[in-house]
């Protein structure tokens, strides 16, 4: 008895986990998929922000032909940067900071964004 009713509450053990794989997970590349999807075929010449049930996104001109890239400013679950399509892109120390300075983005999401810092121009 105890083994079924362990086994019947495994599916629930399941949902509540929160990594990789997990519901909450799911939903969130699921909204950077819809995002690049509407507008892969777009082109950005700055950055630009949106929100999808509650989610911050920012788009980021891809390096070389300037179609958006979708970053996650506060996920929640699983991997905690997500960034949707694949690509390199740029931003400069003022946009990161101002982003950081209002709360925009998890610690994580700065370290990552840290890596796509242009060098200043003289």
């Amino acid at each position: 008895m105890a083994t079924a009713v362990a086994l019947s509450a495994l599916p629930l053990l399941e949902q509540c986990a929160d990594g990789r794989e997990s519901p909450g997970d799911k939903r969130e590349w699921g909204i950077l998929q819809v995002a690049e999807y509407d507008n892969r075929s777009r082109t950005l010449t700055g950055i630009e922000f949106k929100t999808v049930a509650g989610y911050e996104l920012m788009a980021v001109p891809r390096d070389g032909d300037f179609h958006p890239i979708w970053v996650m400013l506060k996920p929640q679950h699983g991997a905690l940067y997500k960034q949707m399509p694949e690509g390199d892109f740029a931003l400069a120390g003022n946009q990161l900071a101002e982003l950081v300075q209002r709360g925009g983005v998890t610690p994580i999401v700065e370290k990552a964004l840290t890596a796509h810092l242009r060098p200043a121009t003289q």
